[in-house]
């Protein structure tokens, strides 16, 4: 009978040992886990998405500036696409080659597709604000409008 008591004894060591080691592997998965997504959450700040998107910018507006001339008073607006087909939509013409991962770059007087990955302008558009199609619009209406006459035949 005292054989069997030590036995079970040994047993039920053995069983919260087994239970001890299982808690403190997962207390130590649960604590790596926490640890990385902090870390993650630290590097997705604002200050260091801000500080990536500056860099990203300055990169392609260096790369576009190699292969068309860009006047350096004037600082664009770079977005990356994700999804061409709402861009398509909005202007299809405009829009008809660009891809995912291609870059519009947006000067005051121009709109710029590049693709980084070929090195290669996709397309350029002019951009015409209102306020100057309405002042186009309001000089050609006041100049006088020239009539054909037959005296050249």
């Amino acid at each position: 009978m005292e054989n069997q008591t030590v036995s079970n004894s040994n047993k039920m060591y053995k069983i919260i040992v087994v239970i001890a080691l299982i808690a403190t592997m997962l207390a130590v998965g649960a604590a790596a886990f926490f640890y990385n997504d902090a870390q993650d959450s630290k590097e997705q700040s604002p200050e260091v998405v801000a500080e990536n998107n500056l860099a990203e910018t300055e990169k392609i507006v260096s790369e576009l500036s190699e292969i068309l001339f860009i006047s350096s008073d004037q600082e664009p607006t770079v977005a990356r696409v994700e999804d061409p087909a709402v861009l398509q939509q909005s202007n299809p013409d405009f829009y008809r080659n660009i891809q995912v991962g291609d870059y519009l770059v947006l000067y005051p007087q121009r709109a710029i597709i590049y693709r980084s990955s070929e090195t290669q302008i996709i397309n350029i558009a002019p951009i015409i604000s209102t306020d100057q199609l309405q002042a186009t619009q309001e000089e050609q209406s006041t100049q006088p409008a020239v009539e054909n006459s037959d005296e050249d035949n």
